[in-house]
């Protein structure tokens, strides 16, 4: 794979996560209405946007520092796969079982809101075990 890529693919996680985690500071997802979140609740949202934003963080550093090519950069590409690996695995989980409020197994509807998610997902894990395995 190309350092341009590489590159490119470190500077929109950034940023993309950078964006999200921000959005979640304020307590709530974005398919909720504010004040549905008790106060216990909001704190683990809260907690979703500081792993958003240390890894954000994370990113920023490998790519800044120059170290997207070396084997720090496929350390950390193994952490980002890692953690979108399980986020992944935890929303299909939730999405098989019918737990997802905007989507339904049986009923296969699936709401503008949730679909990105689902996108953003595993093209960001492909993206990182791709670059870590070659």
């Amino acid at each position: 794979m190309t350092s341009t890529f590489m590159d490119f693919a470190y500077a929109a996680h950034a940023l993309t996560e950078l964006i999200l985690g921000a959005l979640k500071l304020r307590g709530r997802y974005a398919h909720e209405a504010p004040g549905s979140r008790s106060g216990k609740s909001k704190m683990y949202v809260r907690h979703h946007a500081a792993s958003l934003l240390a890894h954000a963080l994370l990113g920023a550093l490998v790519l800044h520092a120059g170290l997207v090519d070396t084997r720090v950069g496929q350390g950390a590409s193994l952490v980002l796969a890692t953690f979108h690996g399980g986020a992944v695995g935890a929303a299909f989980t939730a999405f098989a079982a019918g737990e997802l409020p905007s989507l339904r197994l049986s009923s296969l509807s699936v709401s503008p809101s949730s679909t990105s998610p689902f996108l953003y997902w595993p093209m960001m894990t492909v993206v990182f075990v791709v670059w870590f395995i070659a």
